[in-house]
């Protein structure tokens, strides 16, 4: 059994039950339906999951995508190192994040075969600076490193992004347009133009990471492929006047860009 899978049962016991009601479904259910999400791919991505989870724990201590990549990479697995630009006109840049994440194929696959995102630090890209107890347990279900299918991810970030806009609402604050279902996604699932393959170094000193280079385009484009008709969030994503969110560092519980965009937006609403 992957070590990922969701504590469901201790989570929810963690909340009282006036926590659990009056927002769409249960805690229970919703940590349910994520898991049944992650549990109905590919054997190839649960293979895939236990040596990201191995990899993290005896090669890669710093936990970031670059040593990720290399290690994964001398384990037999097709590695691209994808960082995702951000930026765009105006108010583009509230929606396009920057995120580095990888790419990942089995040694076997054929020219058809669709990529796996992974993401070292994917539970940290959805902490906030005051989470509701519901939101917090919510956290703690989700797995820290993450490969997932890019359909399944294109259903549970909009799920997730759903539970943050009301942990803020829950707390009197506005909803950072950086923090909602489309800005959120852009970090893994980009528009083919807004994102440079990083060049992976297998055997130099872990966690240096590569230059950037023009992506090729991916064998499956990732935005088609996040078409889910599950798990889609049904809220109008707002573009209040807030400076624009970046990419998140790696494996620590907030990055330092993202902690100091949660303050200004937190003070902001006072």
């Amino acid at each position: 059994m992957d070590v990922f899978i969701f504590s469901l049962e201790v989570e929810a016991s963690t909340l009282g039950h006036d926590a659990c009601d009056g927002y769409g479904n249960d805690l229970e259910s919703i940590v349910a339906d994520m898991h049944v999400l992650l549990e109905s791919q590919s054997p190839f991505r649960r293979e895939l999951q236990r040596s990201v989870e191995w990899c993290l724990r005896h090669e890669c201590p710093r936990g970031d995508a670059a040593s990720l990549a290399s290690a994964l990479t001398r384990r037999g697995y097709r590695v691209n190192m994808r960082s995702s630009l951000g930026g765009g006109q105006g108010s583009e840049c509230f929606q396009n994040l920057q995120h580095t994440f990888l790419s990942v194929l089995p040694p076997s696959a054929s020219k058809s075969s669709a990529p796996l995102v992974v993401d070292p630090c994917f539970r940290e890209q959805f902490a906030i600076a005051h989470p509701t107890p519901r939101y917090e347990a919510l956290c703690r279900a989700i797995p820290a490193a993450l490969a997932i299918e890019a359909r399944a991810l294109g259903a549970l970030v909009p799920r997730l992004a759903r539970e943050m806009e009301e942990a803020f609402r829950t707390t009197g604050a506005a909803t950072p347009p950086w923090r909602r279902a489309r800005a959120m996604l852009s970090k893994w699932l980009p528009e083919p133009d807004r994102v440079v393959q990083c060049a992976v170094e297998t055997w130099g000193d872990e966690g240096e990471g590569g230059a950037c280079l023009p992506a090729s385009p991916p064998v499956t484009p990732f935005a088609e492929l996040a078409q889910a008709p599950s798990f889609e969030c049904q809220q109008p994503l707002d573009e209040p006047d807030t400076p624009a969110a970046g990419c998140s560092g790696a494996f620590s519980c907030t990055s330092a860009q993202e902690s100091q965009e949660m303050g200004g937006a937190d003070r902001a609403e006072g």
